[in-house]
């Protein structure tokens, strides 16, 4: 393997987060910053077609996750042969699985916040509640945090951050190569205050369902 550089160089990085939390316009920040390449895992899998079937209800597709992980590996090492930086936008932890990635972003945000993102946008109020449950919950976080080393993984709340800010202060830390700011980082990510909101969210929602 290529020695990486002290700037960020040849380095592979996934930027991960429930969907709403920024993880497209911090990836292509990022990637900027490091003069490195996005990989957008939701495009490939879908012009690759290393996906089972889409699920109308959900509103996703059911990737293949096995053959994706097939794919990121030969497309990594092809970065890393060229001393390209690789950023990585995914929610899909378990398609990282055994792959070299150097630092793991967990991108997180307050639930109600998130959810006025998420319906900002074309998406149905059922696939925003599922999103943000999710988020309540800490669901990728703790994913992470079981397929991945602690070391490896970067904690950042973007609730009241720019996109600016948030990548800049990513690219600082991994640049610094100093992770301890993370240090007991899932404790410290506590959505609890937020339960009544929650809980009248999913009455709401369900009971005109």
């Amino acid at each position: 393997m290529e020695k990486k550089s002290d700037t960020g160089q040849n380095l592979v990085i996934c930027i991960t987060g429930t969907p709403g939390v920024g993880k497209t316009s911090v990836s292509k920040k990022v990637a900027a910053l490091l003069n490195g390449r996005v990989i957008d895992v939701r495009s490939l899998v879908i012009k690759e077609k290393l996906f089972f079937s889409y699920d109308e209800y959900r509103e996703t597709y059911v990737v293949n996750e096995d053959v994706l992980r097939d794919h990121l590996k030969r497309v990594l090492m092809k970065d890393r042969r060229q001393g390209t930086t690789s950023i990585i936008d995914t929610h899909l932890l378990g398609a990282l699985r055994d792959l070299d990635i150097d630092f793991i972003v967990v991108l997180t945000c307050d639930p109600l916040i998130l959810f006025n993102r998420i319906m900002s946008k074309n998406v149905s109020l059922r696939k925003a509640v599922e999103n943000v449950v999710s988020e309540f919950l800490n669901q990728i976080l703790v994913e992470a945090y079981k397929t991945f080393s602690i070391d490896r993984i970067l904690v950042m709340d973007t609730s009241c951050k720019s996109i600016d800010a948030v990548a800049k202060e990513i690219v600082d830390i991994i640049n610094s190569k100093d992770l301890q700011v993370n240090k007991g980082a899932l404790n410290q990510v506590d959505w609890s205050f937020r339960a009544p909101w929650i809980s009248k969210l999913l009455s709401s929602t369900y009971s005109k369902s």
